[in-house]
């Protein structure tokens, strides 16, 4: 299933994979973050098809937040989003 993207040599390394993984996560729109983990725990609960429908739910109501707003004006003025979860 593709779960193991990597393999480290000692603890050390894993933290840093780990750290990194996180800043990525970190550097997405909030409301994303949390709404992608809503969406893993709600599938994981009722299953793969009703988890679908859930996330086409969550994806239509993110459309008219201001993250999206700003991901798409730093896209077109080549920037780095500045994201405020809302």
């Amino acid at each position: 299933m593709g779960f193991i993207t990597r393999i480290c040599e000692d603890r050390q390394g894993l933290y840093g994979e780990a750290k990194g993984i996180a800043s990525q996560i970190a550097a997405c729109p909030p409301l994303v973050v949390q709404g992608a983990k809503e969406v893993i725990l709600y599938t994981r609960e009722n299953g793969v098809n009703a988890g679908l429908h859930y996330v086409a739910q969550k994806s239509a109501a993110s459309i008219p937040s201001e993250d999206l707003k700003e991901a798409m004006s730093a896209f077109m003025e080549k920037r780095t989003p500045v994201f405020k979860g809302k």
